[in-house]
């Protein structure tokens, strides 16, 4: 079980990158972001070839080995495209459980494609309780507080509703022609809120 631990770290990195990576692209075009990124990302992976000592061993690549990681590269440039873009025009909630929802996608290939048969019911029904849980995460997100929309600067608006008719004529005889139906709230704690704000 020596790999446990770096299929964890590989989960926390993943995690904190959807965050950071939200915080970027608030005034960044999604493009420019993966370009930055994926820069990053470059100079990070050779530098570890250069420290484990790993260069060396290039020459002995062949051809369907490249051919194969170059598929890889392209795969991996889209998805990154795909994601910023997606961050850049929703919520880390709603676009998370769809991206990760790869993990359905990346199981079946490995059934049809590599023949990994092993446990094939357990695997099957453990992507269906995948899919599941992800269509009721992004499902409860669009029905979740119908009467709260969110502001630009981390507040809620929610309509002022009166609870009868009594009071509705009430409100109506007070309230002046310039006056506004919805009340501002912070959406979440006042310090996350001013967080946000500050962005």
């Amino acid at each position: 079980m020596i790999w446990l631990p770096y299929a964890v770290g590989s989960a926390v990195f993943a995690g904190l990158t959807a965050i950071l990576a939200k915080v970027g692209i608030r005034h960044t075009p999604s493009n420019l972001a993966t370009a930055i990124r994926t820069a990053v990302v470059l100079v990070f992976a050779w530098l570890v070839v250069f420290i484990v000592g790993s260069q060396t061993t290039i020459t002995h690549l062949s051809g369907k080995t490249i051919l194969f990681l170059f598929l890889s590269g392209l795969a991996t440039g889209g998805s990154w495209l795909c994601y910023f873009r997606a961050l850049h025009l929703a919520d880390v909630n709603q676009v998370t459980p769809v991206d990760k929802s790869s993990i359905i996608l990346t199981v079946l290939f490995a059934i049809v494609l590599l023949g990994e048969t092993q446990n094939l019911f357990m695997r099957v029904v453990g992507i269906t309780i995948i899919g599941i849980g992800t269509y009721m995460m992004i499902d409860r997100k669009r029905t979740l507080n119908p009467g709260v929309v969110r502001g630009r600067a981390g507040s809620c608006t929610r309509s002022a509703r009166p609870s009868s008719r009594r009071s509705r004529r009430s409100s109506a005889r007070s309230a002046s022609p310039a006056s506004s139906r919805t009340s501002v709230r912070p959406c979440g704690p006042w310090w996350f809120s001013s967080w946000r704000g500050s962005w």
